[in-house]
């Protein structure tokens, strides 16, 4: 972001000479001035910085968006109608489903400042309808030739994933009805099944293609599955859930494509020096490994919670119930930041790698 600025790309080029000393040359006499206009290329840059930097904001949170000014505004429409190429295209697409995102972060559920304002918002089913219209009209207006890109089907389904995740509010001020979180609970998982059936489709040669934001949209799914697993309301069947998209399948099913990145995508450790070896191929297996154990994680998990159902149903056969596991093992949120990385800067993207494989000391 800082080489945007730097460059000036997030600004309308200027169309005066700017009066500094710089704009004379030796004999005092002012250079000539060309105005520049904003290259295609420029024009991209600036989108796709926007775009990356609302992945970070959303997800990550530890860095705000760069803002949206006219000018991007103008970017945007610029590439709309210059029709260069397929992949400019499918920018303008995903950078509009970014912008959709960022209007989710002024909805009163997303409200992560706490400023004391959200009293005087309107209720959060307002906010939840304007955006699902948002997201009809999207679809309808998505060009023919990207209808199937995998890309952005993944884009669009993870944006829906965001803004249904409201119904797993636990907010005592949460003020949906029960038919309407029950609405939101089921679009976000139909949104969080369609994602993985798209993503776990994709061979693994093309894993090293990914650009940054798939990978936060994997981080986002998985915990957006496990909260659905384990949400606890009247109306709403975790067993159901399990049932149609088991957390562990997916799991397992993803550490399968990191280990078969190296293979399908003909990279070669033999071939490469030490430092790309570690970089550049052995971070798919490295990622698969540790998701493997968030998987063995989940299992004793699963296992923990079928014994107490065992020991409850035994007792209340035999007359007496008994708590004899104490405090629900689901009853508290694990820790979300479980995205692996041993240096520094993936540590800052995903948080430090402290998962418990035993379910005892969770």
């Amino acid at each position: 972001m800082g080489i945007v600025y730097d460059l000036g790309l997030n600004k309308t080029p200027p169309k005066e000479s700017p009066h500094l000393l710089l704009n004379y040359d030796a004999q005092g006499c002012p250079k000539p001035f060309i105005p520049p206009a904003g290259t295609l290329q420029e024009r991209r840059a600036l989108l796709c910085c926007f775009s990356v930097s609302s992945s970070f904001s959303m997800f990550v949170q530890k860095l705000d968006t760069l803002r949206w000014t006219p000018y991007a505004e103008e970017s945007l429409a610029i590439l709309t109608n210059s029709h260069a190429s397929i992949e400019d295209l499918l920018l303008v697409q995903i950078v509009r489903l970014n912008l959709i995102q960022e209007r989710v972060k002024e909805a009163p559920w997303f409200d992560t400042a706490s400023s004391g304002n959200a009293a005087f918002k309107a209720p959060s089913l307002f906010y939840l309808n304007a955006l699902k219209v948002e997201m009809k009209n999207f679809r309808l207006q998505i060009p023919p030739e990207l209808k199937n890109n995998e890309t952005l089907l993944m884009h669009l389904y993870n944006t829906e994933v965001t803004i249904h995740e409201v119904g797993l509010s636990k907010e005592p001020t949460f003020d949906m009805d029960d038919f309407s979180r029950l609405d939101s609970l089921c679009a976000c998982l139909q949104a969080v099944k369609a994602w993985f059936e798209i993503y776990l489709n994709i061979p693994g040669s093309e894993y090293p293609g990914f650009s940054f934001p798939i990978y936060t949209h994997l981080a986002h799914c998985i915990v957006a599955l496990y909260r659905l697993s384990v949400f606890e309301h009247t109306n709403w069947d975790i067993g159901m859930v399990r049932g149609e998209l088991d957390l562990s399948v997916v799991l397992e099913k993803v550490v399968k494509m990191f280990e078969s990145v190296k293979e399908a995508s003909g990279l070669d450790t033999e071939d490469c020096d030490s430092n790309f070896e570690t970089n550049n191929i052995m971070v798919y297996s490295t990622m698969g490994k540790r998701i493997g154990q968030i998987k063995t994680w989940w299992n004793a998990k699963m296992a923990a919670e079928n014994s107490a159902n065992n020991v409850v149903n035994n007792s209340m056969g035999a007359g007496e119930v008994t708590d004899t596991m104490g405090p629900n093992p689901f009853a508290v949120e694990p820790i979300q930041d479980f995205w692996p990385g041993d240096d520094t800067w993936w540590q800052d993207v995903f948080g430090p790698w402290n998962i418990q494989v035993d379910p005892m000391t969770m």
